[in-house]
């Protein structure tokens, strides 16, 4: 039988990935919106809304998980979720390269404490792989901007 801590962390990580969209290997950048004329400013209006939102899920997240309510990786993925969306609002190339470059060293973060934990024999060898290639895949969109 799940304790209510139990509950209330499982509840809170399916909400965080509800809101990243999802977080398959490979899909920690999201490309950037592109909009016809006329909608521009009403898509801009959502994006931005979208950052709220996503910034708002952040710091609960990160409240819960210095409550010992979040795992290290809900907080990382929240924060992965709030850079995408600002991916999204980028205008510029070198500012596309900048957010990507955070949510690398985030992936990075990742890959490091999932080698941690499978050391410590906590988690799965392949919870190591997936976090490698999620990192991975950060840090070829990060080559392709910068190659922009």
């Amino acid at each position: 039988m799940l304790t209510t801590r139990s509950k209330i962390v499982g509840l809170s990580g399916f909400l965080v990935l509800l809101a990243c969209g999802s977080i398959g290997i490979g899909s920690a950048v999201s490309p950037r919106v592109e909009a016809a004329d006329g909608t521009d400013a009403r898509i801009q209006a959502l994006l931005k809304e979208r950052r709220a939102a996503l910034q708002e899920i952040a710091s609960a997240t990160a409240k819960e998980y210095e409550s010992g309510l979040a795992s290290p990786t809900e907080l990382r993925e929240a924060d992965k979720a709030v850079l995408r969306a600002e991916l999204d609002l980028c205008e510029t190339d070198k500012e596309r390269v900048a957010v990507v470059e955070k949510i690398l060293r985030i992936a990075q973060a990742q890959e490091r404490e999932a080698n941690e934990a499978v050391k410590a024999g906590r988690a799965f060898p392949k919870d190591a792989l997936k976090s490698k290639a999620g990192r991975l895949g950060v840090e070829i969109e990060w080559e392709r901007a910068k190659a922009r």
